[in-house]
């Protein structure tokens, strides 16, 4: 197994087992004036990241069909 694929998966690890703890932390206001912003930057953030992997997936899918 390559060396990058052993980072990312490291890499992912270390996400999925932090995400709870800092989405998650005490006082974490619903009520507060800036939330509506906090959350819409992180709706925002999360579609970035999820149309950058299909990016990379179809990209990494051409490229496979193209060296066959």
């Amino acid at each position: 197994m390559p060396l990058k694929h052993v980072e990312h998966g490291v890499l992912g690890a270390l996400t999925l087992a932090l995400a709870p703890v800092l989405q998650a932390h005490p006082g974490h206001d619903h009520g507060h004036w800036f939330s509506p912003t906090v959350h819409a930057l992180t709706l925002l953030a999360v579609g970035l990241v999820a149309a950058l992997a299909v990016r990379a997936l179809r990209k990494r899918g051409a490229r496979q069909s193209q060296g066959k």
